[in-house]
């Protein structure tokens, strides 16, 4: 099971400058509520953690005219805050263009810490295509490097289940989907209870079954 222990942005979207968040807990806790009013950053928090292991972020989801949601690859530079850059506008304006994202976790007793790290590769930075990546993983024993260490990501957190550990308010009518399904998503769902070791998923479908037949 992955725990997260700590977060570090730098200017990563509305976060300016160096900011550094700590979950260790005593208490053995798995899971972190996060309050605060609108545009207050919760949702690029959680982005930047989802960033730092997958290499992407998106804007919210808009509902199209045929009723079907769509959300946009968000871009790494812009001067517009409308364009929601994961690269904070002030410092781009500033002609500051280190971005940072780090995060250490534990992970079958080790801890380890995956850093994702845009430079630029040119004096002038336009678009995204002027800048690099880099992104590494490590641990007392062990370093792992760009795409040895999404590899080692992408087995411990598959991307199509990470959605349902970092939530927001959108994805609500996800929840109710999955739990209301017994047909499609399966898969998710049972790695989802495998490693929460919380079979809620399974329940709510189980009774949402029988509370049905004592009604049709």
């Amino acid at each position: 099971m992955m725990r997260l222990l700590k977060v570090e942005l730098m200017n990563w979207a509305s976060y300016k400058g160096n900011h550094a968040f700590d979950f260790s807990s005593t208490k053995d806790r798995n899971g972190y509520a996060i309050f605060g009013n609108n545009s207050r950053g919760k949702t690029s928090f959680t982005d930047a953690i989802k960033w730092v292991m997958y290499g992407e972020a998106f804007t919210k989801a808009v509902m199209g005219t045929d009723g079907k949601e769509s959300r946009k690859r968000r871009p790494l530079v812009s001067a517009q805050q409308e364009d929601n850059p994961l690269l904070n506008v002030h410092s781009f304006r500033e002609g500051v263009y280190d971005l940072v994202v780090r995060i250490v976790f534990s992970h079958e007793g080790t801890v380890w810490t995956l850093a994702r790290v845009v430079a630029p590769d040119s004096p002038i930075v336009g678009d995204d295509k002027d800048l690099g990546f880099y992104l590494s993983l490590s641990s007392e024993s062990e370093t792992l490097e760009n795409q040895k260490a999404q590899t080692f990501i992408d087995n411990m957190l598959p991307r199509d289940i990470n959605k349902f550990f970092f939530i927001d308010g959108e994805s609500v009518n996800e929840y109710r989907a999955l739990i209301a399904n017994t047909e499609q998503n399966l898969e998710i769902r049972k790695n989802i209870e495998d490693i929460l070791n919380f079979p809620i998923l399974k329940r709510g479908a189980a009774d949402l079954k029988e509370v049905t037949g004592q009604y049709m």
